[in-house]
């Protein structure tokens, strides 16, 4: 799951360095474009919020600390979670962090992230390996680093989780083989099947599709699979 929902909490006052710099010029929550809820007068955030912000990832404080949550649980699991935060806003626009970014000409910030939370994974893999052999790092193909990176290669010991928003087959088969050309040996499928097809009759009609994406999914070496809940209507 996105890992960081809880860091501005924790974080905020000592680190504020650990947190993007947005398009407003802080390193701070943005407001939330879907706001669930009246605003708690008392706090300048809301819950919500406060678990959409994003890292500043080129900021090597931010692996140091994803590993120092990690150590004391080092001998349970060997996985060390840098999934970034939910929704696709509020990403880091410090130099170092656009440094990390490959963009076409003519893209626009925020189109294609994925460089950027590669490098951050396999700065965490790195650090994680130097306390357990066998450690890896876990990151999402998903939002702006869905697609696979342009110049960043995966270490051998970080753990893609494959969110696609393309369904077709021979696209799915063609993004499968971008992650793995740049690196990914192990991919996990997390399909967001239940909030794509909106549905509440039974069947719900995507089951083959399912199915299919999934065979497509193994054939491709993704070793494990996530599922989203059925979608609220």
């Amino acid at each position: 799951g996105h890992a960081f929902a809880k860091w501005w909490d924790r974080f905020h006052k000592d680190h504020p360095d650990y947190f993007a710099l947005t398009h407003l010029g802080k390193r701070e929550p943005l407001p939330d474009p879907r706001p669930v809820g009246p605003k708690p007068a008392a706090a300048p955030f809301t819950e919500r919020e406060r678990s959409f912000v994003k890292l500043c990832v080129s900021n090597p404080g931010v692996t140091e600390q994803i590993i120092k949550d990690w150590l004391p649980r080092k001998d349970l699991n060997r996985y060390v979670n840098a999934c970034e935060n939910d929704m696709p806003y509020g990403f880091c626009q410090c130099a170092e962090c656009v440094k990390l970014d490959v963009r076409k000409e003519g893209e626009k910030f925020g189109q294609h992230l994925a460089d950027r939370y590669v490098f951050l994974a396999n700065q965490v893999a790195r650090e994680a390996q130097k306390h357990r052999a066998d450690a890896a790092s876990t990151m999402y193909a998903y939002g702006p680093a869905e697609q696979p990176p342009r110049r960043e290669k995966l270490r051998p010991n970080v753990v893609v989780g494959m969110t696609p928003t393309d369904f077709d087959l021979k696209n799915l088969e063609a993004w499968f083989g971008g992650w793995k050309a740049a690196g990914a040996t192990e991919m996990q499928i997390r399909p967001n099947f239940h909030w794509y097809y909106a549905t509440i009759s039974l069947p719900m009609g995507y089951e083959k599709h399912m199915f299919d994406a999934l065979q497509l999914a193994l054939k491709s070496g993704c070793i494990a699979a996530d599922f989203d809940s059925i979608k609220r209507n």
